[in-house]
């Protein structure tokens, strides 16, 4: 049994492209954001208070195209179907910005 345990990995946890276990767990909100509506923002969407890397994470709150940076700085479309199946959900991604420009969906943010 005791040789299983170095194998054991959490269920809350996943590999990053260097194999580096990334936690799911959303430590904190902002509650003086609330629900992000970037079509009542005049720029692009960056979170005061983030994970140590700058990343933060979005709970999709409509099913509508949101567009991230990445916290490679790659840019991504979440599309309105990924959305629709995320709604409700933490979004799995490290995300560094999202655009004003082709973003339609609501979210609300954590870290």
């Amino acid at each position: 049994m005791a040789d299983n345990c170095n194998r054991y990995r959490s269920p809350e946890a996943l590999r990053d492209t260097m194999g580096n276990y990334i936690g799911l767990l959303i430590n904190g909100t902002d509650e003086d954001v609330g629900v992000v509506d970037m079509t009542a923002l005049a720029d692009d969407y960056v979170a005061d208070t983030n994970n140590p890397d700058g990343t933060f994470r979005i709970c999709i709150e409509t099913a509508a195209a949101i567009e991230v940076q990445l916290a490679d700085e790659t840019d991504f479309t979440i599309t309105a179907a990924q959305a629709g199946a995320y709604t409700g959900q933490w979004y799995p991604a490290n995300i560094r910005k999202v655009y004003k420009t082709g973003t339609t969906g609501t979210f609300s943010v954590g870290w």
